[in-house]
């Protein structure tokens, strides 16, 4: 569990670093927001499943999605090599950027939620996780 959250917690941090709207960086704004759906969702699948396997396909569908985003977030990184200054990122990207630090802590503690703690111990759940937890590994964007 700890690993998955120490996976999950670099993902989000360095997904600030990776990333739409209007203005030069609306495909930067577009990623961000479209990343915040997908964890919202990932959070309101896990909190909606009543059973192992209902969290272990929240887990891989999320784990899938990361596939993606890394993918995304690679390219907005060679197009834009400024966001990987955190300190020093472009102002009119601070809101959007707000938007997931506040959604990267609601994530991080729905890794800790009762009903992900009363499933994590399955084993299509562990495998999920570890799966999961493989596929920000291997993302070269989440590195």
């Amino acid at each position: 569990m700890k690993k998955l959250v120490s996976i999950l917690s670099v993902l989000f941090l360095l997904s600030l670093t990776a990333c739409g709207g209007a203005g030069k960086y609306g495909d930067v704004k577009d990623f961000v927001n479209d990343f915040i759906v997908a964890q919202e969702n990932y959070i309101s699948e896990v909190e909606k499943a009543d059973s192992a396997d209902e969290v272990a396909a929240a887990l891989t569908k999320f784990g899938g999605e990361v596939v993606k985003f890394a993918e995304k977030g690679k390219k907005l990184n060679e197009k834009y090599p400024e966001l990987e200054n955190e300190k020093e990122r472009p102002a009119e990207l601070k809101d959007i950027f707000q938007k997931l630090e506040e959604s990267s802590e609601k994530m991080g503690k729905s890794m800790s939620s009762p009903k992900l703690r009363k499933y994590m111990m399955d084993p299509k759940v562990m495998k999920a996780a570890m799966e999961m937890g493989q596929k920000f590994q291997n993302s070269k964007v989440f590195k």
